[in-house]
């Protein structure tokens, strides 16, 4: 998905520098914060995480509709 993501941006939104970055950071966050959340050492923070990528992944099927207004 970051794949597509980057693809995406670079293809539509090449000049939006903003948006880009925007997009391109929550991308990866899912993926990161993820794994960052498995490899903590307590179930308590490692809970925690997938809520913090289920955010990013709002944020990356939000902000399309930016782009398109």
């Amino acid at each position: 998905m970051v794949n597509e993501i980057y693809t995406l941006a670079k293809n539509n939104f090449s000049k939006n520098f903003g948006y880009n970055d925007q997009i391109q950071r929550a991308s990866v966050s899912i993926m990161s914060n993820i794994v960052e959340g498995y490899e903590r050492d307590n179930n308590k923070e490692m809970i925690k995480f997938p809520g913090y990528s289920k955010g990013s992944v709002g944020e990356v099927r939000s902000l399309p509709y930016v782009a398109v207004n």
